[in-house]
């Protein structure tokens, strides 16, 4: 038999075709029987070539006059997977052989056992036929997939008014596809842009992780073979942990959570808490005053009223010189960043006298 050789003609004959829920397989090789001659086509093992057109072409065919006559094809596999095969539906395109030969019945051969289809009857013009089987008829059950598979099918003449044309079988096959969902993030994973894809209702989906704002996200994920979305947040914007000493000054961290291209972010920095000033220290989280000492008068000077200010043990100190009695003094000074103070005598002084924190 001559091939249509087109881009068309090769993808529908090699992979079948897929429209909606049904797939379309084709005769691919002989089948058990090859007993209807062949008309432009070649016969025997190669018989199959006469009826496999995906567009009918009359000029050849397979034909019969005889009574009780058998043909049969295998076909393409269907490629399924985890399809759930609802019916297989044999069409046939024929006309009847002459005015009193025109009845023939679909055949499907399984297991070396033949199950005939309902009495169709040809007539003068090419026109198609079919016959639907919802179950194998060889178990009463549901097609499987490999049954499907191994599907051998073709025609046989009847017992009376025999005979007919066929130019064309095929085998259009209704499935459903179960239920299914896959999550490329492996679940409820804000940080992972995701998708999920499966089937619903014999219906394709495909959902992708999106921000429903700056910081909240939908998340799709999977619940069995069941799609699922959830809005949640990115999180909430707060200090983490204790504040801490970096370059001399408090700090502490602050994280901030964003949503951006369907993920969840989140990014800690350093915060200034507080600015140690001059004579402080950052010491665990904290400035601290370092121990100081000024004074007024500059040292041990009794005759001078003087006043010592400054930190120690981060408490702040102010002391003044001040007279003990009318004869001695208190005196405070500086020795390194402490203070100290002493009793000191005011005899030697021209007065000897303690007046207002100081000898006159």
């Amino acid at each position: 038999m001559k091939k249509i050789l087109g881009i068309l003609f090769l993808i529908f004959v090699l992979i079948g075709f897929v429209n909606a829920n049904t797939l379309t397989i084709w005769p691919n090789a002989q089948g058990y029987y090859s007993n209807w001659i062949n008309s432009g086509c070649s016969s025997g093992s190669s018989e199959w070539q006469c009826v496999d057109e995906t567009f009918a072409n009359t000029s050849d065919n397979l034909y019969t006059n005889a009574k009780n006559t058998y043909e049969s094809f295998a076909f393409q596999d269907t490629g399924f997977t985890n399809e759930i095969v609802n019916s297989i539906t044999l069409y046939f395109y024929g006309q009847r052989y002459s005015s009193n030969r025109y009845q023939f019945q679909p055949l499907i051969r399984i297991s070396n056992a033949n199950y005939l289809g309902s009495l169709k009857s040809l007539t003068p013009s090419y026109d198609s036929y079919s016959e639907t089987y919802t179950i194998n008829p060889a178990t009463g059950l549901a097609w499987t997939i490999d049954e499907v598979n191994a599907l051998e099918s073709g025609m046989k003449s009847y017992t009376s008014n025999y005979g007919g044309r066929i130019a064309q079988v095929y085998a259009v096959i209704d499935y459903s596809i179960p239920n299914s969902c896959s999550d490329s993030d492996g679940g409820m994973i804000p940080e992972t842009f995701g998708n999920v894809t499966g089937y619903l209702d014999n219906n394709y989906f495909s959902n992708s992780d999106y921000c429903v704002d700056s910081g909240n996200i939908a998340e799709y994920f999977c619940n069995g073979t069941s799609k699922q979305n959830q809005a949640q947040s990115c999180g909430t914007d707060n200090y983490v942990g204790n504040d801490y000493c970096l370059s001399g000054d408090v700090y502490r961290n602050y994280t901030d959570y964003s949503c951006g291209s369907g993920v969840c972010y989140s990014g800690t920095s350093a915060i200034l808490q507080q600015d140690c000033v001059s004579g402080q220290s950052c010491s665990n989280g904290q400035c601290v005053w370092e121990n100081s000492c000024s004074d007024s008068d500059g040292g041990i000077i009794p005759e001078t009223f003087g006043n010592v200010t400054g930190y120690s043990n981060q408490s702040y100190y102010n002391y003044n010189d001040y007279c003990l009695s009318n004869t001695t003094i208190l005196e405070f000074s500086c020795v390194g960043n402490n203070f100290y103070n002493s009793g000191l005598s005011c005899a030697g002084n021209s007065t000897s006298i303690c007046s207002n924190g100081r000898c006159i």
